[in-house]
This record gives C-alpha cells, structure tokens and sequence, in this order.
C-alpha cells in the first residue's frame, strides 16, 4: 500500500473518517472517477487537432474566471491509426493524483482495439465533430463569436456532411468566401496574429 493518500478518496462517501483514514492511501485503480464519487470532478479536455489528447479532473471550477485548480486525476489518450486515419487502437491512461501533489506510480492503462467497420466509423465520426467544436470554441470571446454563431447555422447542412463523409466542401467553401461579401467582412478581421478564415483553414487542413 502506498504511504500518500490519493485525492480523489476525498470525493468518495465514507461513513466515518477513521474508514477514510483506512482507505485514503490504498491503490484507487477499480473505482469509477466518473460514478463512483459523491461530488462530481470537473473535466478540462484537451483536443489537438481533431482528436482528444487529455482530459484534466479538478475538484474546483470557477465559472466567472474559467479557472480550474486541484487536480485530482489525468486521463491521457494515445491512437494507433492506419495511414487512412482510421483508428487501429486506443491506450487510456488514467493517472491519479496525491495528497502532496505529485503523481502516483500506479497508472491504469487500458487498451480500445477498434477492429469492426462500425467501431472504426463512429470514432472517426466524433473526430470529425471534434473539428466543429473546437471552431466554435475558438470564436468565443472574440469580436466576432456572435457572428459566428450564425455562421455555422448558415451552413449547417454542410457541417452534417463533412461530418458524415468528411466533405471537403467546407474547406473548399471558406477558402472561397469573398470578405467584400458585406454578410463575410469579418472573415480576414485582423484579431492580432490571426483572422477568423486562417483559423478555419488550419483547423480543416486534415
């Protein structure tokens, strides 16, 4: 038994302390960090082009500052793919956090394979929403997050199919929009290192 207790025991209902106490510094590896805690962690994910590379669990969240502190556990994701881009395999590892801030030796890894049709379509479904989700996250607090919004309404059937087929359609669509188009002016707004077209475009360069 390791000799540090592990944070995410404090998010667990014991009856006393001293069950607490006699828990607090035992491997976690079979308890659900998702079902198994009586208050809910706070996830911060990490998407890097398209696929989720880390997800964060904090015991605290500030929704005025969008900070989060004390993190209680890390979940990394590492894909095997064919040269297609289609999933091969999948390795979660869960690392867990201690009492004195350092990680715990005792990762859980756990291994996905993807070996139907069906598996491999829906993985790269999510991918694919990852995208358009993370285009609308970057136009949040800028000058132009309102008029985004009813850009992707305005296309939406688009989004569908790319996400569907993964139609180059919509890259080829904002490659091609005229910013003297009055509907499309805040297109190439200089946001300082940026315009809201490039960000679009890196983020479809796939």
């Amino acid at each position: 038994m390791n000799n540090k207790a592990y944070k995410i025991w404090k998010h667990v209902a014991f009856d006393t302390e001293g069950e607490y106490l006699s828990n607090c510094c035992k491997t976690p590896k079979w308890l659900n960090y998702k079902t198994g805690l009586d208050s809910r962690l706070h996830n911060k994910n990490q998407i890097e082009k398209w696929e989720l590379k880390v997800v964060e669990f904090y015991s605290q969240y500030d929704i005025n500052s969008n900070v989060f502190s004390d993190l209680v556990l890390r979940v990394d994701f590492d894909y095997t793919r064919h040269t297609d881009g289609t999933a091969i395999q999948r390795q979660k590892t869960i690392t867990r956090i201690l009492e004195d801030w350092t990680e715990a030796e005792d990762e859980k890894v756990m291994i996905k394979y993807y070996t139907t049709p069906k598996e491999k379509e829906e993985e790269i479904q999510r991918r694919r929403s990852n995208i358009i989700l993370t285009l609308k996250g970057k136009g949040y607090w800028t000058p132009f997050e309102a008029v985004l919004n009813d850009f992707t309404d305005s296309v939406e059937e688009k989004l569908d199919l790319f996400i569907l087929r993964w139609w180059s359609d919509l890259r080829d669509f904002v490659l091609n929009i005229d910013w003297t188009d009055p509907t499309y002016v805040w297109i190439d707004m200089d946001l300082g290192w940026y315009t809201a077209r490039q960000i679009f475009l890196d983020e479809l360069d796939i």
